[in-house]
């Protein structure tokens, strides 16, 4: 299903059919449209290629600069082309949908933190990683403190050799 976004002076206006050929394209699945519409700025649709960009690269960039920054009231696009029960309908199952996988990923996240941490041994725990950042800490005073000593040191030679 293809739909055309033409900016207009309120907008922007969503239609089936193209008004003029486009200056710039972009392709994707209506997921990946529903991420960055979710997502904004976080969003990494563009970078990882699952939407597409084809035309004129400088405009391109403005209207994703655009698209990142909007708030698009997805329930309602889609009442006008399935009707209020049909949008509401799939609007929820997305909605659901999306809490499952937030929840899932959570889950996924904590147990790869346990497993590196804890069976492979691969990342520190919070309290290592803080002592070490500590340890770095007292290192770089350290340095510093003997970088003093040197300098000290060579002034004292320089005023001795002269």
């Amino acid at each position: 299903y293809t739909l055309y976004l033409t900016p207009c002076a309120e907008g922007f206006n969503l239609n089936t059919e193209p008004s003029k050929k486009a200056d710039v394209t972009l392709s994707g699945s209506l997921w990946s449209f529903i991420k960055l519409a979710r997502e904004g700025a976080k969003s990494d649709v563009f970078y990882t290629g699952r939407i597409q960009m084809r035309g004129d690269a400088e405009l391109g960039q403005a209207f994703q600069k655009v698209m990142m920054q909007m708030d698009i009231d997805w329930e309602e696009i889609t009442s006008k082309m399935f009707g209020d029960f049909a949008s509401r309908q799939i609007n929820n199952a997305i909605a659901e949908v999306r809490g499952w996988f937030s929840g899932r990923k959570q889950q996924f996240d904590q147990n790869a933190g346990e497993v590196l941490q804890e069976e492979w041994q691969t990342v520190p725990s919070n309290v290592e990683a803080e002592q070490f950042a500590g340890e770095i800490e007292n290192l770089r005073s350290d340095v510093e403190r003997l970088e003093a000593r040197i300098a000290k040191l060579r002034k004292q030679l320089d005023a001795k050799a002269s």
